[in-house]
């Protein structure tokens, strides 16, 4: 299952409009649209220094923008890799909040318990060596406190 990004001119502007990007709203999603048209993805992974030549957009927007374009294929690539592996959507969601970035690998090398609340066994690698499964139990610990003295 592969995510696309939208590909005419309307549902472009829509999905850069929508604020899932940081650094474009409405007034400049249309403004990109109307410069690059359907290749407003291409100029943003291809040739950012691009989006300066829309009024408005200065080096830090234009830094902004690609940085959040990046992000949002990083969201993307997690929640395709989760719902492939029969993770839902909210928790999905959750597993990305708490984890991030680094949330495929993560969720690749925890420990069974993982897999069995997830149903994501399919695609996951066997239970990590015991080192790698205290480290992971180690990092994912809260500190108990010690009973009181009397």
């Amino acid at each position: 299952m592969r995510v696309l990004p939208p590909s005419t001119e309307a549902g472009i502007e829509r999905y850069l409009a929508s604020g899932l990007i940081r650094g474009i709203g409405p007034a400049y999603a249309k403004r990109l649209v109307a410069a690059f048209g359907t290749d407003v993805f291409s100029v943003i992974e291809a040739t950012p220094a691009k989006l300066r030549e829309i009024n408005g957009i200065g080096e830090v927007r234009a830094r902004r923008i690609v940085e959040g374009w990046a992000d949002q294929r990083v969201i993307r690539d997690i929640m395709v890799f989760l719902h492939a592996n029969g993770v839902s959507t909210s928790r999905a969601v959750r597993i990305f909040k708490t984890y991030g970035q680094n949330a495929i690998d993560l969720v690749k090398e925890t420990p069974t318990g993982w897999r069995a609340t997830s149903r994501a066994s399919a695609s996951c690698p066997p239970t990590p060596s015991p080192a790698t499964w205290a480290l992971s139990r180690l990092r994912s610990s809260v500190p108990v406190p010690a009973s009181p003295t009397r």
